[in-house]
């Protein structure tokens, strides 16, 4: 019997930010962060810099404490939920090049869907969509076709 290989996921800076800042438990963003790093329900995806991005946000703009950024580095880490993806290739296909690196991770990674709400990313040609493995999907998008799923 062979093991099913968990789903694969890329989840953009921006979701992060949703997440802590919404006061909403059922807000779409912080749903899609409960089901990885709580429900462990799908891998994420994320290279060095990403991982590099997601803390400097984290310390920047969310002013977070030294030892949350620690936890939070420490999930980053955790092979069991975490998937560190090299990449040496970055595909310019968002209007945004910084966004390219969230790309290149999900074709790298095998991902299934790229979690964001960056309209850089979610308004790419159609013709350029079709050549990714991938879905690029909002939050909510994203929870609509999880529950479908389930």
């Amino acid at each position: 019997m062979t093991k099913r290989r968990r789903l694969v996921v890329v989840i953009d800076t921006n979701v992060f930010i949703g997440n802590f800042i919404s006061r909403s438990s059922r807000s779409p963003n912080r749903r899609v962060i409960r089901l990885w790093v709580v429900d462990r329900a799908f891998r994420l995806a994320i290279s060095g810099e990403i991982q590099e991005e997601y803390l400097r946000i984290f310390d920047g703009v969310l002013d977070f404490d030294s030892n949350r950024k620690i936890r939070w580095k420490q999930r980053f880490d955790d092979k069991r939920i975490t998937e560190n993806i090299s990449t040496t290739k970055k595909p310019h296909i968002s209007r945004d090049r910084h966004d390219d690196v969230f790309i290149a991770v999900a074709i790298a990674a095998h991902a299934k869907f790229l979690i964001t709400n960056d309209r850089d990313l979610l308004d790419i040609s159609d013709e350029d969509k079709r050549k990714l493995k991938f879905q690029i999907v909002t939050p909510g998008q994203f929870l609509k076709q999880w529950d479908a799923l389930q």
